[in-house]
């Protein structure tokens, strides 16, 4: 052999091994337990999670803005101490699908158990310490048949769950159970193209405790359970407990009831307060907006209730009352059922507070076409809506303008819709 061929010989091979040094170097396989403070960097990201990582009590682990974590089928993250996973706006964390063509389901979950670290917050709501998910994506989970079966789950835990997307999973998006001893918060979250198949629904999040869901959107998700069942509801959200649904945008989601909230309260003394949310475009067989059983007293203030429809037979509704929340300061309009409003407390008890909304309509006949009370059947109490707003409320979120169409024309696209009846 020459010098010439074997200099380029040398060259080849030392070509091929800084080939294959950087494709091993390209991600960081990781299983097991995890018993010391572990940091995954953006340095080592991608992570392979080979088979499922259980983080110990009293132990830490932290994920850096920018790790993709990718899990293989069968395998899942438990938390019984801290996980630390704060991402940014521009550098998220993303727990994904390890397959080439991911799809709902693809791996299990992350679980939050009751040992694992709390996050704590100061007197001004700011988040001081604990286990948190911030800036992260969790995707194409569900794939495992556990009980209470979400893309994450929390069993008596309370991480903080701020600025995430959790979409495409073949489960509940966030499921939490036993949380009655301190309150979770979800915050400016996105939960997305969930679908829940286990009773008790809430295709988005569905939660069993006490709970704060804040300025977040919950979007086409889905409860996939087609027979009739107690409780399959909640294509968005399903609130047992305590629940605190506030400023949010639940839209497009579908169940049999309930399409997008189901709330209710199975503890004496609870109940689920729903103000200031767009509750638009649910569907389900009835109540496709909201479905509720949770309490009395309960405050329903300053929601806009808009183009949700009911798909099943005759009579349909809207809005189902179960017990005695303060149904006001409303914009409850153009929905697609026969009644707005289904009051199904027995008479006799007292009346259902439902003053001060806005029905689309003006005169008090019309009105009390949309209601269905005491003055339907005498077995049912009444529901008391007098005064009515005369117009549109603007304390409430504004409605989506409806009738959208597209157009095409010469080296043109024309767009026409039915504005909003707010006045600009």
């Amino acid at each position: 052999m020459t010098k010439k061929h074997l200099f380029f010989s040398l060259l080849f091979c030392l070509f091929m091994l800084c080939g294959a040094a950087a494709e091993s170097f390209g991600e960081t396989p990781v299983s097991g337990i995890i018993i010391s403070d572990t940091t995954w960097t953006c340095e080592n990201s991608p992570y392979i999670v080979t088979e499922s990582i259980l983080v110990s009590d009293g132990v830490t682990l932290t994920v850096e803005p920018c790790v993709t974590v990718r899990f293989n089928a069968g395998t899942a993250l438990t938390v019984n101490g801290t996980l630390i996973a704060m991402g940014t706006n521009s550098n998220k964390i993303t727990f994904t699908s390890a397959q080439t063509a991911p799809a709902p389901g693809d791996w299990g979950y992350i679980f939050f158990s009751d040992p694992s670290k709390d996050a704590t917050f100061d007197q001004d709501g700011n988040y001081t310490g604990g286990s948190i998910l911030e800036y992260a994506i969790i995707e194409y989970a569900g794939g495992e048949d556990v009980s209470n079966n979400g893309a994450v789950r929390l069993n008596s835990a309370y991480p903080f769950i701020n600025n995430c997307i959790v979409r495409n999973n073949y489960a509940s998006g966030i499921r939490g159970w036993n949380l009655f001893s301190s309150k979770l918060k979800i915050a400016n979250s996105e939960i997305n193209n969930n679908t829940a198949s286990q009773a008790n629904g809430g295709g988005g999040i569905n939660i069993l405790g006490i709970a704060d869901i804040l300025n977040s959107t919950i979007d086409n998700n889905t409860v996939n359970i087609q027979s009739p069942c107690s409780g399959c509801g909640g294509g968005g959200i399903y609130a047992d407990g305590n629940v605190n649904l506030f400023n949010n945008v639940i839209t497009t989601n579908t169940a049999v009831s309930g399409g997008g909230i189901y709330a209710k309260s199975t503890k004496t003394g609870y109940g689920v307060s729903i103000s200031n949310n767009s509750i638009i475009r649910n569907t389900a067989g009835n109540s496709p907006a909201v479905n509720y059983v949770a309490g009395d007293n309960k405050y329903i203030s300053n929601n806009t209730i808009t183009n949700n429809m009911a798909t099943g037979a005759a009579p349909t509704y809207t809005v189902y009352m179960g017990s005695f929340p303060l149904l006001n300061y409303n914009n409850i309009f153009a929905n697609s059922a026969m009644y707005e409003l289904w009051n199904n407390n027995m008479q006799g008890l007292k009346d259902l507070n439902a003053k001060n909304n806005w029905w689309g309509v003006f005169l008090q006949s019309e009105i009390e076409g949309r209601i269905y009370h005491f003055i339907d059947n005498p077995a049912k109490a009444i529901a008391d809506y007098i005064p009515w707003d005369t117009a549109i409320r603007t304390d409430a979120p504004l409605s989506p303008p409806s009738g959208l169409a597209v157009t095409a024309g010469t080296g043109q696209i024309v767009l026409t819709w039915t504005a909003n009846p707010e006045p600009d």
